[in-house]
């Protein structure tokens, strides 16, 4: 992705023109390079961006009907032979999905938004099982494909805030009247073309499941491999046979970080243990977790256990076995199948798809550290990850108090909802770094903009407070681009009595007085130009932000705005923020907290 560089913001704020005459004098002479989606960024008076961070597919758009089967564009073949390889492939995948019979439909709206049909059902196959009634999303927003939802769109409010639709044929239907005129594109078609245009053009898969399944929340290496392969299946069933896979692999170490694979412990249920908690997992679920895999490959978690058909620490059986080991087959760092560590991303990377409504997001709620919370883990794991069919459950429950109370005083410090987490301390009097969470872990397309009296951000979802706090100010204040000014105080952690500012195109979901803690949604983020601000406010008014008492022109990259953005690293920001090699203006005050991510 290309992170850009924006030079209008406040409102009311002046710029020096010879800074602009440089910044169109470069424009003049480079417009002519660069790719389709760069000069609409240009064309739309956005006037300065990075043109190099990280490589940006070529973009032609392709008419419907031009592409291979296993391009992302509407591929030629008779649109018959799709809609039947379609219902074929589904049919014989998952006889319950609700996207049964529905080949025709999707095909049409595929061509009306030059998608590949197949691309459509492989996502859903990854997402819900191919519409299985027993999915979360599609029992409660007729939801197959994932997709996330702002406020103002039609949506129920899970683990994140969902888009949902009438009926499961609607989501795939362009003709549904509530289709029509949708925000940000209305079936899934449409909202594919719509938000990543450029990716489907250039059939660039894997930089398109970057931004729609980032390795935050998936492991989106293996979710990019099956839906290629899925891709392949339904093209075969077409009657064609599919392109050689030439796509150069794209570079995205700028763009993302990598999933945690290190596993640290003195042995692998300690290991096994930390890994969940780095993830995110509150400590009671990680045991709850462990405890029933030592149920089903001992103690200490024999990753080569097996009963002939069985395998691994979680005693994979038959197709899941089979999926373990295509994930092994296809993993980047050519970990054998019997990896503790690659077992361990399988685990995740399952919790993540199919059990994530059932397993996973239960598990997240699990916030005390009793044995009535680690028996509640391992009850849920047992009954909807392992099902077992036996009686074991008391002694799963056993184990799991056992770890927890074995590791649970050692254990790490995480990050939650990141896959990226940093152990973090800060040089205050508490290094109790886990009073705060990510705020933005729940915001869709998150990316990192600039570094200037605080930090900028991208993307449109709900923002969190970081931790406990007293909210100062909630208003819509015209001097901000998008009139939105909250300030709240930090009640306890390593900067308890700061105060926080979040400025800019949000919704304001609170109001004074009110008590915050790390679950409260302050606003909702609105993806628009300029991007929203957070950062260090000034005083118990909430009238300034720290940096205007520091050295501070439109610009400028503050010692304040630094010190944030190491902060939202340490909760789990995983952006790439820019300017951050900048000259840093100001000083931060004597004592103010610091913080260290490993």
């Amino acid at each position: 992705m290309t992170f850009y560089k924006f030079l209008t913001k406040k409102a009311g704020l002046l710029y020096f023109g010879a800074t602009l005459l440089f910044v169109f004098s470069i424009f003049t002479t480079q417009t002519l390079g660069l790719t389709a989606e760069q000069k609409e960024i240009y064309n739309s008076n956005i006037h300065y961006f990075d043109l190099a961070t990280c490589s940006m597919p070529s973009t032609t758009t392709a008419a419907p009907g031009s592409g291979q089967l296993d391009s992302a564009t509407f591929p030629s073949a008779d649109p018959t032979a799709l809609a039947n390889a379609i219902n074929q492939w589904i049919s014989k995948e998952n006889s319950n999905s609700k996207l049964s019979g529905l080949g025709t439909t999707i095909v049409s709206s595929a061509k009306a938004a030059n998608i590949n049909p197949f691309l459509i059902v492989a996502i859903a196959h990854e997402e819900s099982s191919l519409a299985d009634p027993s999915d979360w999303n599609v029992a409660h927003a007729n939801n197959s494909f994932g997709r996330e939802a702002t406020q103002s769109q039609p949506h129920v409010q899970g683990a994140n805030t969902w888009y949902k639709w009438s009926s499961v044929k609607s989501s795939v239907d362009s003709t549904a009247s509530e289709n029509q005129n949708a925000q940000g594109g209305g079936d899934i078609a449409a909202y594919l073309r719509n938000q990543y245009s450029g990716k489907i053009d250039s059939s660039d898969l894997t930089s398109l499941f970057l931004a729609y399944a980032p390795p935050s929340e998936n492991n989106t290496t293996q979710y990019t491999a099956n839906v290629k392969s899925w891709i392949k299946n339904l093209a075969s069933l077409a009657g064609g046979t599919v392109s050689a896979d030439t796509t150069t692999p794209t570079d995205a170490s700028c763009c993302t970080s990598s999933s945690i694979t290190s596993v640290t412990g003195n042995d692998h249920a300690q290991k096994a243990f930390n890994y969940f908690v780095l993830q995110g997992l509150p400590p009671a679920a990680a045991a709850g977790l462990v405890g029933n895999f030592q149920q089903e490959s001992g103690d200490k978690l024999n990753t080569t256990a097996s009963n002939g058909a069985t395998y691994g620490i979680a005693q994979w059986l038959g197709g899941r076995r089979t999926k373990l080991e295509n994930f092994a087959s296809s993993d980047p760092q050519n970990r054998a199948v019997s990896d503790l560590a690659l077992q361990l991303d399988f685990v995740w990377h399952e919790l993540n798809t199919n059990y994530k409504s059932s397993v996973l997001t239960p598990l997240k709620a699990i916030s005390g550290t009793s044995r009535e919370d680690t028996d509640h883990a391992a009850q849920i794991v047992f009954d909807h990850y392992e099902a077992p069919g036996d009686s074991s459950l008391p002694r799963r429950q056993a184990n799991a108090w056992s770890v927890l109370q074995s590791y649970g005083g050692s254990a790490p410090s995480s990050s939650p909802e990141s896959s990226d987490a940093a152990i973090c301390t800060s040089n205050s009097g508490s290094s109790d770094i886990s009073a705060y969470k990510n705020p933005f872990r729940d915001v869709h397309n998150l990316s990192g903009m600039r570094i200037d009296e605080g930090v900028d951000y991208g993307g449109s979802g709900p923002v969190y407070a970081i931790g406990n706090a007293k909210l100062i100010k909630a208003v819509k204040d015209p001097g901000w681009p998008g009139g939105t000014w909250i300030v709240y105080q930090l009640t306890d952690g390593p900067a308890q009595g700061k105060y926080v500012y979040f400025a800019e195109n949000c919704d304001i979901k609170v109001s004074t007085p009110a008590t915050l803690t790390s679950s409260t949604v302050i606003c909702n983020m609105v993806n628009a130009s300029p991007h929203t601000e957070t950062g260090w406010a000034a005083d118990p008014s909430g009238g300034n932000i720290a940096a205007a008492y520091s050295v501070y022109q439109e610009g400028f990259v503050t010692a304040y705005g630094v010190n944030f953005a190491q902060l939202m690293k340490c909760v789990g920001d995983t952006t790439s923020h820019e300017r951050q090699t900048a000259q840093v203006h100001g000083t931060l005050p004597a004592g103010w907290p610091k913080w260290s991510c490993g």
